[in-house]
């Protein structure tokens, strides 16, 4: 499709009556594309922090088009952001003024709410890298995504973004235990290993669904906090150190009352309680060694755990 469009492929926000409702208002659009078949518009939330030095953009209201060139864009995204601006302009009459990021006039940030704090970077641009990992197959999977957006992130199971310069594991609401370990594992493995010269302090971020940092979000074209649930649109960002979230997973001792608590802990086998156990807890519990244990049928193992309460 968009080859069939190639140069005119614009994406608004909301539906036709209510864009024909707002269309005199001032719009911000994002131009973003690697070549001149996948270079596109999309129209973002009008608000200073939807910016970034990595894209270019077009703002504009029934006097003037703006476009404003990131320090650190795509040239393609440059040369289409001024064939798109012609199209996006509110009136024939509407001046079109080229702003240098940087160099932004009063009346640019005040169509757009206030100046805040955005994307900005001196460092070259990375195209980043989004993956998927499930082990809906019974097995843990990471998946590669192309031509991905916001709806691509599956907050069922774990995404990763590879955005050079920093990592984000997006732990998701329904993601297992296990999708959540491997998958922390698998990132700071990836660093390690990387064929792209990732730095090996490269950081490395836990994320969590609906509290994304802007770092993060700012990364997909036309992300909309306007998709979140309505009880969780103003939730605060919230990022942590992976081996921080990651330890808890890596633990291999907890004490018996931690596994018989309602909510197991993290990374926890619900079918191997009794793994879990330090060796004093595990003769205090069953009254046996681990050696006596193993060495039971396994239907009077899972008895004797069935008395124990770890089943």
């Amino acid at each position: 499709y968009q080859r069939r469009v190639r140069g005119k492929y614009v994406v608004r926000k909301g539906k036709l009556p209510e864009y024909e409702a707002n269309k005199a208002n001032p719009a911000l659009y994002e131009v973003r594309g690697t070549s001149a078949l996948t270079c596109r518009v999309e129209e973002l939330e009008l608000d200073a922090t939807q910016l970034s030095t990595y894209q270019c953009f077009v703002l504009c209201d029934e006097k003037k088009t703006y476009i404003l060139k990131g320090n650190q864009s795509d040239e393609i995204e440059k040369e289409s952001s001024k064939s798109f601006a012609k199209l996006l302009q509110k009136s024939a009459e509407a001046e079109e003024v080229e702003v240098t990021e940087g160099e932004e006039p009063e009346e640019f940030w005040a169509l757009l709410g206030g100046k805040k704090e955005y994307i900005q970077s001196t460092q070259p641009y990375k195209q980043p890298r989004l993956f998927l990992c499930s082990n809906a197959s019974g097995a843990v999977t990471i998946t590669p995504l192309d031509n991905w957006g916001q709806e691509d992130v599956n907050y069922h199971h774990v995404m990763i973004l590879d955005a050079f310069y920093e990592i984000f594991v997006l732990l998701g609401y329904a993601s297992t235990d296990p999708e959540k370990k491997l998958a922390m594992v698998a990132a700071k493995d990836y660093v390690k290993c990387s064929p792209s010269g990732h730095d090996s302090n490269t950081p490395i971020w836990v994320i969590y669904p609906y509290t994304e940092p802007l770092t993060f979000i700012r990364h997909f074209r036309g992300w909309s906090k306007l998709n979140y649930p309505e009880n969780k649109k103003e939730e605060p960002s919230q990022q942590l150190p992976i081996d921080e979230v990651l330890a808890v997973y890596l633990r291999e001792t907890f004490s018996y009352e931690e596994l018989t608590s309602v909510k197991l802990p993290p990374g926890v086998d619900p079918t191997r309680l009794e793994q879990y156990l330090s060796a004093q807890e595990f003769q205090s519990v069953f009254n046996m060694t681990r050696e006596d244990f193993a060495k039971l049928p396994a239907w009077k193992q899972e008895t004797v755990k069935s008395e124990a309460g770890l089943f």
